[in-house]
C-alpha cells in the first residue's frame, strides 16, 4: 500500500516551479531555452488538481443540495485531484480508469475515499462512468473532463496567467503540449496567444491518435488525413491501437480542444518519450512522468526546429504534468521499461 499524506490534497492548488532543462536545448543553440512547469508539485501531485475544483463546483451549481456522488472516467491522474475535491466537498466519489492505469495511481485515488472500477481491456471506461452517473439519477454528475468547457477555463485563468507571471515579463516564443482532454493546451494556449499572438503553440500527439490528422484538416479541409477518410471513419488497412502513455492520445476530438490557437501539431512515439523520461530522470534532480517525456520529446524537437530556422535565442515553455512516483510499478519494472521503449505508439 502506498504511504499518502492525504492532508496534502487540501493544501494550495497552483503555484508551481518553472524550471529551466537545459538538456533539451540543441548543443549547438543552448540559448534556446526550454522551461518546465513542475506539476508534481500541485496536492495530489499533478496538473489535474487545477481543473479538479472547477469540475466538482460546476457540479455542485448543476445539481446544489441533490448531488451526493461525483462520477469521472480518467486515466488516473484527474482520478486522484477529482477524490481530493469531492473528499474536501463532502461528496462521494466514483472513478472509472482505464485497463492501462498504474497501480500507484489506482492506491493514489483510493486513499482519498474515492471508489476505483478499472475497466477491461475490451471496455470504453468513460462510457461505463457515464453509464453509471445516469444510473443514479440527479444525485450524481459525470464530469466528463473531456466536454466539460470548465477544464478548459481552468488552465486559462489559472495556469496560462502563472506562467506569464513566472517569466517575468519575458518573451515567449512557443509553448509545447500533449492533448488528451485538450484542456491544458487550450487554456494555456489561448491565454498566451492573448499575451502575445506571436507565441507558436505546438501540439504533441502519438502515433495511432487522431489529434494531429483533425487538426491539419481543421486547418485545411483538402488535407488527406493518414488514418481516417473526411467522415471519420478509419481508412482500409488502418486500426487504432492504444496509446503506451496513459493520458495522451484519443480516439475522437473532444470538446475542450480549441483548434484555432494551436499553430503546430508533431508526432512522435511513445517509446522515445520514455527513453528520454529516463534520460531526464537519471540525469537531473528532477522527477518526471510519462506524458512528461513526450513533452519534453516535442519541445527539444520545436527548440531544434527554431534553431534551423536561424534562431539564436527562444523561450519554450512546456508542462511536467506529473512525477515518476505515480509509475513506480512500471519505471523499477526493467522488463516492461525495455519492451515499452521499443513500442511505436
Amino acid at each position: 500500500m502506498i504511504d499518502i499524506d492525504v492532508g496534502r490534497a487540501f493544501r494550495k492548488i497552483g503555484g508551481t516551479p518553472l524550471v529551466h532543462v537545459p538538456m533539451l536545448s540543441p548543443v549547438w543553440a543552448p540559448d534556446i531555452k526550454v522551461f518546465a512547469k513542475l506539476e508534481r508539485h500541485n496536492p495530489t501531485g499533478s496538473v489535474k488538481d487545477r481543473i479538479a475544483e472547477y469540475l466538482v463546483n460546476d457540479a455542485i451549481a448543476q445539481r446544489g443540495d441533490l448531488l451526493t456522488t461525483i462520477v469521472e472516467a480518467s486515466s488516473g491522474n484527474t482520478a486522484s485531484a477529482v477524490a481530493a475535491a469531492s473528499a474536501q466537498k463532502g461528496l462521494g466519489c466514483v472513478i472509472f480508469i482505464p485497463n492501462k492505469t498504474s497501480e500507484e495511481k489506482k492506491l493514489i485515488t483510493e486513499s482519498y475515499g474515492a471508489k476505483v472500477i478499472r475497466a477491461e481491456i475490451d471496455q470504453d471506461y468513460m462510457q461505463l462512468a457515464k453509464d453509471y452517473a445516469e444510473s443514479l439519477g440527479n444525485q450524481a454528475v459525470f464530469l466528463n473532463q473531456y466536454d466539460n468547457l470548465m477544464n478548459r477555463e481552468a488552465h486559462f485563468r489559472e495556469t496560462g496567467p502563472e506562467i506569464i507571471q513566472d517569466m517575468q515579463g519575458g518573451v515567449i516564443d512557443a509553448f509545447v503540449s500533449v492533448a488528451s482532454t485538450g484542456g491544458t493546451i487550450s487554456g494555456i494556449g489561448e491565454c498566451l496567444k492573448n499575451y502575445d499572438e506571436q507565441i507558436r503553440v505546438v501540439m504533441a500527439d502519438p502515433i495511432y491518435s487522431v489529434l494531429f490528422d483533425e487538426f491539419y484538416r481543421h486547418r485545411n479541409p483538402n488535407y488527406q488525413p493518414v488514418m481516417i477518410t473526411p467522415d471519420g471513419h478509419l481508412r482500409e488497412g488502418m486500426r487504432f491501437r492504444d496509446t503506451l502513455i496513459e493520458g495522451v492520445g484519443k480516439k475522437r476530438v473532444p470538446n475542450n480542444i480549441n483548434f484555432d490557437i494551436i499553430d503546430q501539431a508533431e508526432k512522435y512515439f511513445g517509446g522515445k518519450a520514455l527513453q528520454l523520461v529516463q534520460k531526464i530522470n537519471q540525469n537531473t534532480d528532477l522527477s518526471i512522468g510519462a506524458s512528461s517525456g513526450a513533452n519534453a520529446l516535442i519541445a527539444q524537437r520545436v527548440a531544434e526546429q527554431l534553431a534551423s530556422e536561424g534562431r539564436e535565442e527562444a523561450n519554450i515553455i512546456t508542462i511536467f504534468a506529473d512525477g515518476s512516483e505515480k509509475y513506480k510499478s512500471k519505471f523499477e519494472n526493467s522488463e516492461w521499461l525495455t519492451d515499452a521503449m521499443q513500442y511505436d505508439h
